[in-house]
């Protein structure tokens, strides 16, 4: 994605999952995983709204701060 600057869920697909299932029976289930870790990912603007084009940014965005006063 850095390399492309730009993708669709289905270029993730072709790319990744026939190579890497992780033990998912289907694209569906791989695809949720893989969209929730990608949207903890700094430099990617995920897909808005019905879109299917993530984005990766290739300046810094806002850093993501985690508490672990609990």
């Amino acid at each position: 994605m850095r390399d492309l600057e730009e993708a669709k869920r289905q270029d993730f697909l072709d790319a990744l999952y026939e190579e890497y299932p992780a033990g998912y029976d289907s694209e569906s289930a791989w695809w949720e995983c893989i969209k929730e870790g990608l949207q903890q990912v700094d430099r990617v603007v995920p897909a808005r709204d019905g879109g299917q084009i993530w984005r990766f940014r290739t300046t810094p965005g806002r850093v993501k701060r985690i508490s672990y006063d609990d």
